[in-house]
């Protein structure tokens, strides 16, 4: 993951200065098992390996956040951190999906209920929203792309743009 987020950053860096939008998917692995993380955080959570690497997952993402700031592109750019789907049901990822059944690679709900950071300044209130919407990864590319008005034909995908920017949190299921 850690030539992942170098070149992301450097890809971000680049592309900044062309001052044409441009789209980022940053896929990481590190959660996944086999868990990683870089050999300074190895070993310094009091949740063994997933604890870990949920300390790296951290890391990144901060790394990520910095560099969007740096590059001065904060105030037009939305970040999006979405869980893949679900807990790992073996160890050493092993995890829970709360009250919800399934876990990773599953279609139950412990599958799609996953955890989504969205960030977008001067959009999205910086607080806690629960939200009752089920998005998934790959629903973020039809939010990102009619958010930035670039859709000439219709996308697939349930718009849940309304539900982010909705201080109620409401659900966009119908």
């Amino acid at each position: 993951d850690v030539e992942i987020i170098d070149k992301s950053i450097d890809f971000m860096r680049r592309n900044s200065k062309t001052k044409h939008p441009f789209l980022l998917c940053i896929p990481v692995f590190g959660l996944q098992p086999p868990l990683y993380c870089t050999p300074e955080l190895a070993g310094t959570s009091d949740a063994g390996q997933i604890g870990d690497a949920l300390l790296q997952l951290d890391s990144d993402v901060g790394r990520i956040a910095d560099a969007i700031s740096d590059a001065g592109l904060a105030s037009r750019t939305i970040l999006i951190l979405a869980g893949g789907s679900g807990p790992e049901y073996r160890e050493p990822g092993r995890g829970t999906a709360g009250p919800w059944t399934g876990h990773s690679n599953t279609a139950m709900e412990g599958s799609v209920r996953v955890p989504c950071l969205i960030r977008w300044p001067g959009h999205i209130a910086a607080q806690l929203h629960r939200c009752a919407a089920v998005a998934k990864r790959v629903m973020s590319a039809p939010v990102s792309t009619r958010s930035a008005s670039a859709v000439r034909r219709p996308t697939p995908g349930i718009v849940v743009s309304a539900v982010t920017t909705d201080a109620k949190g409401a659900s966009c299921r119908s």
